[in-house]
């Protein structure tokens, strides 16, 4: 049996399953909320007590390290003993983590072998957690009385989840986007192995707060608290473009979506720009399948949404879809279906258990980079007897001092491309801001045309005449007039100051007739007109 523990920001869900086989039947879950508090690790704490009565000591229990405090890097290192590649490895540690990893504790796991110029070498994915997260994960335990088997990644244990039903092939890219509360994570595999992974800070608790903005539009004005903001998302999801639904209170849901749609527009962009970076670095077409987990994944039309945006079609994932809910557990299926989405995290990391990074079990902590030989081991690998004279040893010591500049500088090569790859990125960002003011400069310089327009049709308007509807096609440069005349004289002064102008050309009138408004008889007229 085996517990998985999601901690998030704003809840907890525990998922307890039992493996027979290649078999997982669920056991039991829970999920509670994580009120506001100055002492988050004994409010954390005393929900996990609660969660865990009557559990079993020796029950495993695995969590997840999250958040800026864990940094993750694939690299290759030449092939080297087990013993070493903790010293090959910790120089990217430093340059990769961006807090000190004096007291950070690393792991890694080697993904395979590969071949760079004719000489074979390691690929690894090694992993940092920071010794704030550490420190409170431990904490965290002690004062709940519960023992970590294992602390393991987020986008490891989603992927787990995956493999169980489904066979991806080797050279097709999957991503899995984790879409919590306060932030979303946006993962990439190429067949089982993680090649990227980024954490936007755009999720579910964005939307909520766009919606709480004051809106203002025909004739309505809204001006939402946080909490019926909330209720609002959660009941309705996200509205369609052209929704005619309203709320209970009777607020139109496209003004809701009209909130929500600047954020929606974050959250598809920051995706679309891992992805484009991701194809770029890794030189692949196209991203093959999207899959979306987390507690905002659940929103109503948000896969369609996605899936339009995104040009891929957008599956949520269902962590239950292959394991078996045990009869004797007496769980309720409907309340089961749904908490789905809130529970893959939690049951991906019961399945998961550490097996590949593990920082409860981690290798060894970085120590401060040093450069130590053994001579003696050194003289065994290369079969020379230990009791040969200095000059023998002198001469290794060469080889060996060598062996670790070649990997000092593979390392600081790879150092290199990160900082390049990080620099191309913003790149990207500068690319886009330029982009954003040759747009804002062009809706400048047609503000400017407008408020130009306007002003000499003012000009043309005779007494008698009131101005209902303009219409201003961009693309034709034509403009649409309508209105309410006192008399047919008051449209045919009109049609005339247009024609003589030399601003306008093409006049036509295309409708003109009689109406009675409010007990008095006008004329009701639609023009049409070119700007020269």
């Amino acid at each position: 049996m085996a517990i998985g523990l999601d901690i998030g920001d704003k809840s907890i869900k525990l998922v307890k399953i039992k493996q027979t086989d290649s078999t997982f039947s669920l056991l039991s879950y829970a999920v509670r909320d994580i009120p506001p508090s100055d002492n988050k690790v004994k409010t954390t704490a005393d929900i996990l007590k609660e969660m865990f009565k009557g559990e079993k000591p020796e029950t495993e229990v695995y969590a997840a390290a999250f958040g800026a405090n864990v940094s993750l890097k694939r690299i290759t290192i030449p092939i080297m003993p087990d013993n070493e590649i903790i010293d090959a490895i910790k120089w990217e540690a430093k340059n990769l983590a961006p807090f000190p990893i004096e007291n950070a504790v690393f792991d890694y796991y080697k993904i395979g072998k590969s071949n760079e110029k004719a000489a074979e070498k390691y690929d690894i994915m090694f992993a940092v957690a920071g010794e704030e997260l550490l420190n409170f994960l431990r904490a965290v335990s002690k004062e709940a009385g519960i023992k970590f088997s294992g602390i393991s990644l987020i986008p490891l244990a989603l992927y787990s989840i995956l493999s169980q039903g489904k066979r991806f092939d080797e050279n097709k890219v999957v991503a899995i986007i984790d879409i919590g509360a306060e932030a979303a994570s946006i993962n990439l595999f190429k067949g089982n192995i993680l090649q990227f992974t980024r954490e936007i800070t755009v999720a579910g608790e964005s939307l909520t707060k766009a919606m709480t903005g004051l809106l203002v539009a025909d004739h309505w004005q809204l001006n939402l608290t946080y909490e019926q903001a909330e209720e609002i998302k959660m009941k309705f999801g996200i509205p369609k473009k052209d929704t005619t639904e309203t709320t209970d209170s009777g607020i139109p849901l496209i003004h809701i979506y009209e909130m929500m749609a600047p954020t929606l527009r974050r959250l598809q962009n920051e995706i679309l720009r891992s992805f484009d970076y991701y194809k770029e670095e890794f030189r692949e077409e196209k991203i093959d399948s999207i899959y979306l987990t987390g507690g905002s994944s659940s929103l109503k039309n948000l896969e369609d949404h996605l899936s339009n945006a995104l040009g891929t079609k957008v599956e949520t994932i269902n962590p239950l879809e292959n394991v078996t809910v045990d009869p004797s557990a007496g769980l309720d299926q409907s309340q089961i279906k749904d908490m789905q989405p809130r529970l893959a995290l939690a049951m991906g990391l019961a399945i998961e258990k550490a097996a590949k990074i593990n920082f409860q079990k981690a290798k060894e902590k970085p120590s401060k980079a040093k450069l130590s030989l053994n001579i003696e081991g050194i003289l065994k690998d290369f079969k020379i007897p230990v009791n040969v004279n200095v000059a023998a040893i002198a001469g290794v010591a060469v080889i060996a001092l060598a062996i670790f500049y070649n990997i000092y500088l593979v390392n600081e090569k790879n150092h290199y491309r990160t900082e390049l790859a990080s620099k191309q990125l913003l790149l990207t960002d500068i690319n886009a801001l330029i982009e954003k003011r040759t747009i804002l400069d062009q809706i400048s310089r047609e503000e400017s045309h407008v408020r130009e327009t306007l002003s000499q049709i003012t000009v043309a308007l005779p007494d008698g005449i009131k101005l209902t509807d303009l219409v201003y096609d961009n693309g034709k440069h034509q403009i649409w007039l309508g209105g309410e005349a006192d008399n047919t004289r008051s449209v045919g002064k009109l049609l005339k100051n247009l024609e003589d102008s030399s601003n306008f050309k093409r006049t036509v009138l295309i409708e003109a007739r009689r109406a009675v408004i409010e007990n008095v008889q006008k004329i009701l007229f639609r023009i049409t007109f070119n700007l020269t």
